[in-house]
């Protein structure tokens, strides 16, 4: 067996080892996404079709049935167990309410909907997660919201200005911030670590700001800097801040919150050709540090704002995609009830992605933990009630027309910027179109030129001399031809076009729509009793959440000519909102030391975490606003504390005393999440297109639903980053899947991380990484300018950022000798490629230090 496989397989069995060892441990308390699921999927269909007849509340109990508690279906009925943890085919409750056991359909007078049925069946799949531990009665016994009680909750009290606390070692401190973090480990006995050297530091901090990691050069000038660490340490991040990738790095991150995908998954499965606009706009804007207040309104309100040219007003048109990129059922027959889960879509997304709130759990009965009551629920969502959404498409509405694509349902962009942007898609149209006549010429030359050479073949006896000179011009004229051919595919393909210009999908004009809002009638809502759209309680008055009023906050008249948008957008990026800016600096911390100072970054409410450092959080909410609500100073104020400049190291210490690390004693060992990961292995590969390519190839898919065997491999050959290869729900590409991409139908801050066989496998195994391996060590060999001890520093630096230690370097030119046989060149690249695997599928090339 060779080195790779050797690695690779014990790999493979160490991630066996820890899989198992977790699938014995003890129940773990519920996530956050699994109490959300719950909330917002299970409850709702147990209250309203199930509660009347097995809840402690029932007149008569039938079955011997409870599910108003954890603790009574576990007991089960007269039946027996009717939920079985993880075993949907094996739950009797499923098979009754799919109606597949004769004489138990439950309800017995209407079948749930499918959209319900699916819920139960996955929220058991999951294992059933239950918050309802205890007494049945005390739990769903209905509770008033007390609203001055629940203000006094840590998250709904105003952002103070905390001063930095007394430390007894002040001048370990770079930036406020340390002495925050040095406060709570010297209250506990603990010293941080030391510092990171700078090999780790530069490859920590290239791929937190960019997803990538840092070239050779990059390392050896941060090494060889003359400057003090500090010093030298702050040039690097502020190059790093201006490089456009950290857009598509940490554009990506928001799109995670704002669950981007080119489809809308569900029963119909139809693209959303217009998607890329919105991803561009993330990217740009955090290229541009946009004021995150003035994100946070473009995204909710762009369309209602005030602009100051065409330009301007389109692209705060495309931000407004926010509230339309959410997964639909366009199977939904019913009209009303339709409306009514878009609505809960966009309002538990608003309140998550910026509040970090689950209001979505009150769209039934009043929040079971948070004091938001349904009354609050239905205040906000008058609002969306008033706005109608342009997502390019349309549910069967009742009427027997499926969903289906027209851009009549989308927003078209300002006719004048509309024109700018015609001559621009003209003008790459007419490129297009010349290179594609050049690369036509040329095919035809190169094939004109070796049927010439056939018929030369012919009188090769005649005239020597007069042969070769005919036979090499030839040949040189049919070389010239097929380097312009590459040329101009390389050309054709970097304009996002290919040789010929067949069109498979439908012609769309790239530049005319977008995806987004507009505000519709707008009207108050009435209390949706038990969450049914069709039974309606009393008016509820558009307005925002009690427990977070602010002051001087304008109501929504009641004959506005708008939705209320405009004011809900204002109301959540007010300085004095005690959520938001906490909300978003805790996203920045999370992604820079691998969690949040709140560690449930998508829940503030009482079922989340409590912030670890409260003071240290209000400092940089306070900072962040006073920065301008600037992303990317906030960033630079983290990166150069001293606490995110230490090593990962282990103290035997400190781990006996804080074995979680959650005062930060040292660096947390972070995986990587896909996209640096395959992104990393193209750039190392020299393969990397780092260019801008277009708009996504989903809109070639407008006629349709998108196939299931399609929809995972669009643009997955791409060379392109990541975050251009387009997110098709319910089918992600098998490298998504395997490490853990965030569901594109959820708000995710926090993306799951696992440890599972078939990591190791897709790195042992899989096309790509051996490809990509292949084409690494092209690249080393075939630089001439190496040796191959160099080369071997070249491949550590370019895949670790380090270069190989002594014991390494020997094992490996072990291996190199056993592989590289009679040293011609195709033998030498295939032991460079066996060195390159086995250092992709390495844990060190995963994982930032």
């Amino acid at each position: 067996m060779d080195m790779t496989r050797v690695i690779v397989v014990g790999l493979v069995f160490s991630w066996c080892a820890v899989a198992a060892s977790v699938s014995q441990a003890a129940p773990k308390p519920l996530t956050a996404a699994e109490r959300n699921f719950f909330e917002k999927k299970v409850r709702p269909v147990l209250i309203q079709h199930c509660y009347e007849c097995h809840s402690s509340k029932s007149k008569k109990v039938k079955g011997g049935l409870l599910l108003d508690s954890y603790d009574a279906w576990m007991t089960g009925g007269d039946s027996g167990e009717v939920i079985i943890p993880g075993k949907p085919g094996d739950s009797l409750l499923l098979a009754a309410i799919k109606y597949d056991e004769e004489g138990m359909e439950m309800p017995p007078k209407y079948k749930l909907k499918a959209s319900e049925i699916a819920a139960i069946e996955k929220w058991i799949e999951m294992g059933a997660p239950d918050p309802r531990r205890g007494n049945a009665k005390s739990i769903e016994a209905k509770k008033s919201i007390d609203i001055e009680a629940g203000r006094e909750y840590w998250a709904f009290q105003p952002i103070g200005d905390p001063a930095p606390p007394k430390v007894k070692d002040a001048g370990w401190a770079f930036d406020p911030i340390d002495r925050f973090i040095l406060a709570k480990l010297e209250a506990k006995g603990l010293q941080p670590v030391g510092d990171a050297d700078r090999h780790t530091l530069i490859r920590r901090a290239t791929f937190d700001l960019t997803g990538l990691p840092p070239t050779p050069r990059e390392i050896d000038a941060f090494v060889k800097d003359p400057a003090s660490t500090p010093r030298a340490f702050a040039k690097v991040v502020d190059r790093l801040l201006a490089s456009k990738e950290f857009g598509v790095r940490w554009g990506r991150h928001w799109m995670d919150v704002a669950r981007y995908a080119e489809s809308v998954g569900g029963s119909r499965n139809y693209p959303m050709p217009f998607a890329w606009r919105y991803r561009d706009y993330v990217i740009q804007s955090f290229n541009d540090d946009k004021p995150f207040d003035r994100f946070i309104m473009e995204q909710i309100a762009g369309d209602l704002l005030k602009h100051r040219n065409s330009e301007h007003k389109n692209e705060a048109t495309v931000a407004t995609g926010f509230l339309s990129m959410g997964a639909q059922d366009l199977n939904e027959t019913d009209r009303v009830q339709y409306v009514a889960d878009v609505v809960d879509e966009q309002l538990d997304m608003t309140g998550r992605a910026f509040m970090a709130l689950t209001v979505g759990c009150a769209r039934c009965h009043d929040h079971k933990f948070d004091p938001i009551a349904q009354k609050d629920y239905y205040a906000m969502a008058g609002i969306f009630y008033s706005t109608e959404m342009r997502s390019g498409l349309k549910n069967r509405g009742g009427g027997g027309n499926r969903g289906y694509f027209n851009t009549s349902l989308l927003i078209e962009l300002d006719k004048a910027e509309g024109a700018t942007r015609q001559e621009v898609s003209n003008a790459k149209e007419k490129l297009i179109a010349s290179y594609r006549k050049e690369l036509q010429v040329a095919q035809q030359n190169v094939k004109k030129f070796r049927s010439d050479l056939k018929k030369l073949g012919k009188n090769k006896g005649k005239d020597r001399a007069k042969y070769n000179a005919e036979r090499d011009r030839l040949n040189t004229a049919a070389q010239l031809n097929q380097k312009k051919i590459r040329e101009l595919t390389g050309k054709l393909k970097k304009l996002g076009a290919t040789g010929n210009d067949k069109n498979k999908g439908g012609k769309l004009d790239h530049y005319n729509y977008a995806m987004g809002v507009v505000d519709g009638r707008p009207a108050d809502t009435k209390l949706h009793l038990k969450g049914d759209p069709h039974t309606l309680g009393a008016n509820v008055p558009r307005g925002f959440l009690r427990v977070a009023s602010l002051p001087n906050t304008p109501d929504i008249e009641v004959n506005s000519s708008q939705s209320g948008r405009l004011e809900l957008a204002k109301w959540i990026a007010r300085r004095e909102n005690p959520l938001t800016a906490r909300v978003m600096v805790n996203r920045i911390w999370h992604h820079l030391f691998g969690v949040g100072l709140v560690r449930t970054t998508d829940n503030f409410g009482k079922t989340g975490e409590a912030p670890t450092h409260p003071q240290l959080l209000d400092h940089l909410a306070t900072r962040f606003v006073d920065d301008g609500w600037s992303v990317k100073k906030t960033i630079r104020h983290i990166m150069l504390s001293r606490v995110y400049q230490l090593s990962s190291a282990h103290d035997a210490k400190n781990m006996a005393v804080e074995p979680d690390n959650r005062l930060l004693w040292r660096a947390n060992r972070r995986r990587l999440e896909v996209e640096p990961i395959r992104d990393a292995m193209l750039a190392v590969s020299g393969e990397l297109d780092a260019a801008y390519p277009g708009p996504s190839p989903v809109m070639k898919y407008n006629a349709g639903e998108i196939g299931r065997q399609v929809q995972a491999n669009i643009g997955v050959g791409s060379d392109h980053r990541s975050i251009y290869i387009p997110v098709v729900r319910q089918n992600l590409p098998e490298m998504w899947e395997t490490f853990d991409f965030a569901d594109p139908a959820e708000v995710k801050g926090v993306r799951d991380i696992t440890t599972v066989a078939p990591q190791a496998l897709f790195m042992m195994n899989n096309p790509f990484v051996l490809d990509r391996a292949r084409k690494a060590a092209q690249r080393l060999v075939n630089d001439s300018s190496l040796n191959d001890r160099q080369r071997l520093e070249r491949a550590y630096v370019l895949t670790l950022g380090r270069k190989p230690a002594s014991n390494e370097v020997e094992r490996i030119e072990r291996f190199m000798t056993s592989l590289a046989g009679d040293g011609k060149k195709a033998g030498r690249e295939s032991a460079w490629a066996a060195v390159m695997h086995a250092l992709f599928a390495s844990a060190e090339f995963r994982y930032v230090n």
